[in-house]
């Protein structure tokens, strides 16, 4: 129980470190968090054109602003971006002193991506409240009747699409120890995250096709089903849950194995 307790007090000043030295990107985090908004407001004008010209409308234009409203709030909460620079860190042999730190490279990333994570949390959350509270007094954010249990299930939700997120981001940096351009995958994660996690379409939009194969596969739950549960009130069944845990099992088996691999062909000249 000490030695937990030791390792709790070390990784949260770690973090602490982390967060102050995070704070030095702090401009360029709220440009990144305008270039979060600014479409989602372009596209609430494009959507209104559209179905004021449309006849047949499949969807209210109240839940498209839920919708787009709610993939801000997803994405600032989840997404990572740390394989744009970590595989670089790899190949130039820049990781040398975390093979005799007391953590070692991955629980680096994971602590430096938390630090930041929540300094953007804090910088987001102002304008999203002042958002939200704006197209609530517009009549534009309507929402079911949600529960604790509905509120347990979203946070429960982000917090698996983090990990997600992570993983995903975890496995591409480590390929960097076989592939020189490895965090060139960062663009197909981009593309395969944007097309099959219902993040650019709502699910009544999608074609047929892409309704099918965005409900088969378990990106699914890192937009689609949290905005779902929100706009519907529709919670994951025992499937959903068992499928999204076993996804995320994988894909720290994949993580561990590309590290045990990786480091052990690791090499470097005075990095």
């Amino acid at each position: 129980m000490k030695k937990v307790s030791l390792q709790i007090r070390f990784y949260s000043k770690v973090i602490r470190f982390k967060f102050i030295k995070a704070l030095q990107w702090r401009t360029e985090m709220v440009l990144w968090i305008l270039l979060d908004v600014f479409p989602f407001i372009i596209l609430l004008f494009i959507w209104k054109s559209v179905l004021s010209v449309s006849e047949n409308q499949a969807i209210l234009f109240s839940d498209l602003t839920v919708f787009y409203f709610l993939v801000i709030v997803i994405q600032g909460f989840t997404s990572t971006h740390f394989e744009e620079y970590r595989p670089k860190e790899i190949r130039m042999g820049k990781i040398d002193f975390f093979l005799i730190k007391p953590y070692n490279y991955i629980q680096d990333i994971v602590l430096n991506d938390l630090a930041g994570k929540l300094l953007y949390i804090l910088m987001l959350s102002p304008l999203l409240i002042i958002l939200g509270t704006v197209l609530w007094q517009q009549g534009l954010i309507v929402l079911p009747d949600l529960t604790i249990v509905h509120l347990a299930a979203f946070i429960l939700l982000m917090f698996f699409a983090y990990c997600m997120q992570m993983l995903f981001s975890l496995c591409i940096s480590l390929l960097s120890f076989w592939f020189e351009e490895a965090n060139g995958l960062l663009h197909v994660k981009w593309f395969i995250v944007a097309i099959f996690s219902g993040t650019l379409i709502p699910l009544p939009l999608m074609p047929e096709w892409l309704l099918q194969a965005t409900n088969a596969q378990p990106l699914k739950f890192l937009f689609a089903v949290p905005i779902q549960l929100v706009q519907k009130g529709v919670l994951p069944t025992f499937e959903d849950w068992g499928l999204l845990l076993g996804t995320i099992m994988f894909l720290i088996l994949c993580s561990k194995l590309l590290w045990n691999k990786g480091i052990q062909k690791y090499s470097s000249a005075g990095g």
